[in-house]
């Protein structure tokens, strides 16, 4: 199978355990890469900065 947007290689295994190693992740990570979904989210969501308030006791 070509690889041609993440660097990633898929190889099967002799073995029949019916599950994957990573379940499918490398699609999503595909997905996410190309829909340029890390550029939306530091665009759309906002990091608060300066020190947490200190909860009372």
């Amino acid at each position: 199978m070509q690889q041609t947007t993440l660097p990633l290689h898929y190889a099967g295994e002799n073995e029949s355990t019916g599950m994957t190693a990573l379940s499918g992740l490398p699609a999503y990570l595909d997905l996410a890469y190309v829909a340029r979904l890390g550029a939306s989210v530091r665009r759309h969501v906002g990091v608060r900065e300066g020190a947490q308030p200190m909860a009372c006791s």
